[in-house]
């Protein structure tokens, strides 16, 4: 099994608590369904990683309205909209200065490949071994 760090992150949430503009404007959060983290039940976001955020939003005295979209259109908004928070997203050196990191949600050094229990035959120890398969990711990560 393979992991990665999620991070919460915003391109501009760290300037508006830094710059004392908490509460003047509201800020637009994006995220995906990815349970356990991150996903919609009746209209209602929740999951580990929406706790930890509205947690957070709450404490820094901010307006805000969380919405789940498929993933390219958050994270689309995330890089070209203002006032726009996602989560969960890996940190990854190409993203490192896109964005405004603000807080980690779990630590972890590896990537998650799934696999259907009932497949026996697929042994995967290392990240050589996923090579010979076929792998699905999410679009526009």
């Amino acid at each position: 099994m393979f992991k990665t760090t999620l991070m919460i992150t915003g391109l501009i949430i760290g300037m508006v608590i830094l710059t004392g503009v908490a509460g003047s404007e509201e800020i637009h959060v994006c995220t995906e369904n990815w349970p356990p983290y991150n996903y919609e039940i009746n209209g209602e976001i929740k999951g580990i990683s929406t706790a930890i955020v509205k947690a957070v939003l709450k404490e820094a005295g901010l307006n805000y309205t969380i919405n789940v979209y498929p993933w390219a259109r958050a994270y689309d908004m995330a890089l070209n909209d203002k006032n726009v928070l996602i989560y969960t997203i890996a940190r990854t050196p190409e993203r490192e200065k896109l964005f405004k990191w603000v807080g980690e949600i779990t630590p972890a050094d590896s990537i998650i490949a799934y696999k259907l229990k009932k497949r026996g035959d697929i042994i995967v120890k290392t990240v050589q071994d996923l090579k010979k398969y076929k792998i699905g990711v999410v679009k526009a990560v």
